[in-house]
């Protein structure tokens, strides 16, 4: 294509053939990361890279290299991570705070992607941490 065609090509010319366009990849991953705490279908994310489920599922692939569900499990527990660094927060409220059923789905899944259960994350976390950098212990009463 020369720079000309290139000027006025319109912009489904202009990505790998299989991939999603960069506007639909854009929108698909902020759309997951806005909404990371609920049920993401497979169907709305397609809705909003206006393709059909099944083209955006193979396309959602090829483009990250993960099934669009596998992508929002790394998401989330990405988020538990940030969320586990205060240690005064519940792990049932990370849980659900990051879209996972209940406080069990959440270590199954943890354990499954980083190797130990979430709690024991936080405490080697916090061992880690200097005593300046830790948030304070809950007060008992």
């Amino acid at each position: 294509m020369t720079d000309s065609q290139l000027a006025v090509a319109p912009m489904h010319c202009l990505t790998t053939p299989g991939r999603l366009a960069g506007w639909q990849i854009r929108k698909v991953l902020g759309h997951i990361q806005s909404n990371l705490g609920r049920r993401i279908t497979t169907r709305e994310m397609a809705d909003l890279a206006r393709l059909g489920p099944s083209h955006f599922a193979r396309a959602f692939r090829a483009t990250t290299g993960s099934p669009p569900g596998a992508y929002i499990m790394r998401c989330r527990v990405a988020r538990a991570k940030e969320q586990l660094q205060d240690s005064n927060r519940a792990l049932a409220e990370v849980a659900l705070n990051c879209g996972f059923s209940d406080q069990s789905h959440l270590t199954r899944v943890f354990r499954r992607a980083v190797g130990v259960n979430p709690g024991e994350w936080r405490r080697r976390l916090l061992r880690e941490l200097s005593p300046k950098d830790r948030a304070p212990a809950p007060q008992s009463l």
